[in-house]
């Protein structure tokens, strides 16, 4: 499971990141069903996208606990919130931000004035609005041309929050292939 891929693909340290965007696949579809939690005696809904095959991909409430390719362990955990499904074109600005574009500011020497901009976290390239970098940051993981191909397909939008994995913890290990 790749939660962190910009971070394991680059080799880079991003900023933090409570969201990430992969693309659907054919035959994949997601469900929601309400569970009644017996410790806090409320119903709660838990959302989970199936594969082609029927099989659980993702699944709100769950953890996981990534590898990088080497087989090192990251040390930190991803807990599923929310899954969505919307079009990768259609980000808006709070994604952005969740997906890790930081705000950064610059000087217009012509002015004399700073203004607000937005980096791209791998290459640092600075943009005016938080789509651009972001469209920047897809197209460094899938390729130069990607997000003029891919703005149109449907991508599963599955929002975390992470924390340290405790040493020694017994956590589901899901290798971090690239693109699952």
């Amino acid at each position: 499971m790749r939660f962190l891929q910009w971070e394991q693909v680059l080799g880079v340290k991003l900023p933090l990141k409570s969201q990430t965007r992969r693309l659907v696949k054919e035959g994949e579809f997601l469900l929601a069903d309400r569970v009644w939690t017996g410790t806090t005696d409320l119903w709660d809904t838990v959302q989970t996208v199936y594969d082609h095959n029927g099989h659980i991909k993702w699944q709100t409430g769950r953890t996981y606990a990534c590898q990088r390719p080497d087989g090192k362990t990251m040390g930190r955990t991803p807990k599923i919130k929310t899954i969505r499904r919307e079009r990768l074109g259609d980000i808006n600005e709070d994604d952005c931000w969740a997906e890790g574009i930081a705000l950064g500011q610059t000087f217009d020497y012509t002015q004399g004035i700073p203004f607000d901009c937005y980096d791209c976290p791998i290459c640092q390239f600075r943009y005016f609005n938080p789509q651009s970098a972001f469209r920047c940051l897809w197209e460094h993981v899938y390729g130069p041309g990607a997000w003029d191909r891919m703005k149109n397909d449907d991508v599963w939008v599955l929002e975390f929050e992470v924390f340290k994995t405790p040493q020694g913890s017994q956590i589901e290990v899901s290798r971090c292939a690239a693109g699952s």
